[in-house]
Formats: C-alpha cells, structure tokens, sequence
C-alpha cells in the first residue's frame, strides 16, 4: 500500500503555525519567508547611515502595545530627530504634518492627525514604529 498524502489548506497551516508555542525551536526561519531578507537588510543599512556624521545611529520606537483604536497621542524619546513613522496599515508610511506632528518640551510628543483613522490604523493588532536619530 502507498503512502497516503493529506491536503492541508493554507489556512490550516497558518492556524497550526499560530497555536505553537512561542521558542526558537518552533519558529520559521525568516530565511524562508519571500522578500524578507532583503528587506531586513535594507533597514539595517538605513538605520546605521541616518546618524552618518553625527555619531548618532538610527534607532526605533516601537508604539505597537500602545494602540488601541482610539489614542491618537503618544510620549515618544526625547531629543529625538524623527526619521520615519511607519505603519502595518494604510497610510503604510506616514507623512509629516499631513498625518502625525511632533511637539512638546524635547519634542516628546507624537500626535497623529485627523487625517489618520485611529480605528483603523492605529486599532490594537497594528503595528506603528518610529525611526529616529538623536538631535
């Protein structure tokens, strides 16, 4: 007798994957995952050249525990030059004045405005991160 093959669907997998415990010998190599290397790589590049000159390298803030669908003000490091908000939904990356502004003594405060549906984009499950070099 063959061997027999059970179809399992995508869904299927991405359910099994999730249910697993979280430790190194259970997650998937980002080597594996399509796009993602060169990506990474991108960043690191990015992150070590913002600060060129300065002595400064780039560093992230990252706001993900803090969204909840409705706050749309966060307390961010001060003394800081920000580079980049980004987002895992639309707007993917934010654009400065038009959707977030930074204020405050040492400019430690991030708020975002109007422009951005907090319900959406800053719901809890999304991510939203700051890319940011000393002043």
């Amino acid at each position: 007798m063959g061997k027999m093959e059970t179809k399992i669907e995508g869904k299927e997998i991405v359910e099994k994957v999730n249910s697993l415990e979280i430790k190194p010998s259970l997650q998937i190599d980002w080597k594996h995952i399509k796009g993602i290397p060169h990506k990474l790589y991108d960043e690191r590049k990015i992150l070590g050249r913002l600060g060129r000159g300065t002595g400064h390298m780039g560093q992230i803030a990252v706001l993900t525990s803090e969204l909840n669908g409705s706050t749309k003000t966060f307390t961010i490091p001060a003394n800081r030059r920000v580079i980049r908000v980004g987002g895992t939904s639309a707007p993917f990356f934010f654009i400065p004045t038009t959707d977030y502004t930074v204020s405050g003594t040492d400019n430690t405060t991030l708020t975002f405005t109007d422009n951005v549906e907090a319900s959406i984009a800053l719901a809890a499950g999304q991510a939203v991160d700051i890319i940011y070099t000393e002043e």
